[in-house]
């Protein structure tokens, strides 16, 4: 241990303290990389939701899934943004919504 050891000289009382660092250290990095974690599931959520929706329009089904994910497509701009707003602007039309309801 240190020489100066600042508890009792003998270097007997600071392994626990180690040990809790290491445990504080190790759960702090647990919780600083679960917003990386949350966004990798939300971003393969998304982007299955994405292609389940194409495959649903060429197969004319589920309507108000397709027009959900358009919606939330939205976010991601500027390529997100062009794609569900004419995804939202075809799901709209009359002769599309006869087809699919």
């Amino acid at each position: 241990m240190c020489a100066n050891d600042p508890f009792d000289g003998t270097g007997r009382g600071t392994p626990g303290l180690l040990v809790f660092h290491y445990v504080v250290g190790g759960l702090a990095v647990l919780f600083s990389l679960m917003p990386v974690v949350f966004l990798v599931i939300v971003g393969l959520t998304l982007s299955t939701c994405i292609l389940l929706a194409a495959r649903y329009i060429r197969r004319c089904e589920r309507y108000y899934f397709c027009l959900a994910v358009a919606a939330a497509v939205l976010v991601f701009v500027p390529v997100g943004t062009l794609m569900g707003v004419l995804t939202i602007l075809v799901l709209q039309r009359e002769s599309v919504k006869a087809t699919v309801l």
